[in-house]
């Protein structure tokens, strides 16, 4: 048997081992250039992942980096709820330190002039180049940087969905231009004075990929609003997207080299990063604390706890939504509930749960209306609904209506007559149009509950002190 001499390989090629190692470290001369992006935080400064963690691999990520946030970073938990907004704008403001954040659909859950009282307050660099308010923008297009000699462009669009997936009173008086046209006119302004080019965009990946296809000259599309993990390439432009809530951190690495760049894209799983920002945890735990007597009070105990599927519940009916719906039904003596999939945002663990909680599971405004409608109108939108490419946030849930592979439509069981009046509960959102349903509007009567959905929830199951079938 032959035996290999490692001593003497050793000492034959660790020379030439050497040699190649030195030669790949320094065989890049050029600039390179790591870009950091979040997109649909959704207020989840305390989890998944959380803002101090955040903020500690930000602070420890070295040089020649921005970081860009992709929309949609206030609303959506019970911190933004009870402060309008203000939580999440302080934190970035005072501890993120973001680069450039193009304006989200959900920038103005609380109307548009509330996010200009806070950005007046927290002078984030907001930016949208096709919102317009008087023929004005609202916000500056573009924002530009050099690093290590390097110029780069961020411009920033926001979704047109807008003008449906957000109440109409908050976003009054405001114009939404077409993405796509838009876009060629940031390239034609921009493309020639920037070594590159990024499009911080809220417009969803379908559009994202239009624009990517149509327009040509950016070289990078950070995106945000569909909540899912995105790195292709279209044509010369590279579109990226972190998922949601912070879970990953994308980062892009661009690498000048004389006259050529190469761009790169990867997700980092913050699951897996320990760390928090001492600053950033201090200001979280006061913040928890100044709000505790609002968002702690006691509503009952759970015995079991209940999933929330985003994906699923944007694509089918939800049995954690109908569970919602049914306790609605029940209460209000209503024929049908139906509710947009897009304002249930969270499940409920097991144990005692407080009106946090329900803030967590749907954390809009907006109140409950009872609407008494003609079948005929009722059946437009169950339509509409069975037409739609799922997932998407104007899915509808719905108890009480059974829609068969016939599309046919039943109420309770029975067949829908279209000039038959029926007591139908909805979100405030959708009798407003909302998610693109207008039929709503033709209902004979409505009245208000006057309660949010998670005030209902909070005190009818404080009524029952336990969470049951």
């Amino acid at each position: 048997m032959k035996f290999i001499n490692v001593k003497f390989l050793m000492r034959k090629f660790t020379h030439k081992i050497i040699i190649l190692l030195l030669s790949g470290l320094f065989l890049f001369s050029g600039v390179r250039i790591h870009i950091y992006h979040i997109n649909d935080f959704h207020d989840n400064l305390f989890a998944p992942v959380g803002a101090a963690k955040i903020a500690h691999f930000l602070r420890n990520s070295g040089e020649n980096h921005l970081f860009l946030v992709a929309g949609d970073f206030i609303s959506g938990t019970a911190y933004g709820r009870a402060t309008n907004g203000e939580a999440s704008m302080e934190v970035f403001y005072r501890y993120l330190n973001p680069d450039a954040i193009v304006i989200g659909n959900h920038e103005f859950d609380f109307g548009w002039q509330r996010l200009l009282e806070l950005e007046r307050k927290f002078p984030l660099p907001l930016i949208s180049a096709n919102v317009l308010k008087d023929g004005k923008r609202l916000f500056p297009e573009s924002i530009s940087f050099t690093i290590a000699g390097r110029v780069i462009t961020v411009v920033g669009l926001t979704t047109t969905e807008t003008t449906i997936s957000t109440f109409k009173k908050y976003i009054r008086g405001l114009e939404f231009r077409d993405e796509v046209t838009v876009a060629g006119e940031l390239v034609k302004k921009y493309r020639n004075k920037t070594d590159l080019l990024i499009l911080l965009s809220h417009c969803g990946i379908e559009k994202d990929r239009e624009i990517a296809r149509k327009i040509s000259g950016f070289d990078l599309i950070i995106g945000g609003h569909d909540h899912i993990k995105v790195n292709e390439k279209i044509n010369s432009t590279q579109i990226v997207q972190a998922a949601s809530y912070g879970r990953y951190m994308g980062e892009v690495i661009v690498e000048f080299n004389g006259n050529t760049k190469n761009i790169s894209a990867r997700l980092i799983p913050m699951k897996y990063y320990i760390s928090k920002d001492v600053e950033t945890e201090a200001y979280l735990k006061k913040l928890s604390s100044r709000l505790s007597s609002f968002l702690n009070r006691f509503c009952c105990t759970n015995p079991r706890a209940f999933e929330y599927n985003e994906e699923r519940i944007r694509s089918m009916q939800d049995p954690w939504a109908h569970f919602l719906a049914r306790a609605l039904k029940k209460s209000l003596s209503v024929d049908a509930v139906i509710i947009n999939a897009g304002a249930i945002r969270g499940g409920l663990p097991s144990g005692k749960i407080y009106y946090k909680h329900w803030l967590k599971v749907y954390p809009f405004q907006g109140q409950i209306m009872v609407l008494k409608i003609k079948g005929k109108y009722l059946k437009k939108a169950l339509l509409k609904h069975s037409s739609l490419k799922v997932p998407t946030t104007a899915y509808l849930q719905m108890e009480g209506i059974t829609i068969s592979a016939g599309k046919e439509i039943f109420v309770n069981g029975k067949p829908l007559k279209e000039e038959r009046l029926y007591r139908v509960l909805i979100p405030e959102f959708l009798y407003m149009g909302g998610d693109g349903y207008t039929m709503f509007k033709n209902a004979n009567s409505f009245h208000y509950v006057n309660m949010t959905f998670p005030e209902f929830f909070f005190a009818y199951f404080s009524r029952k002190g336990r969470i049951t079938n």
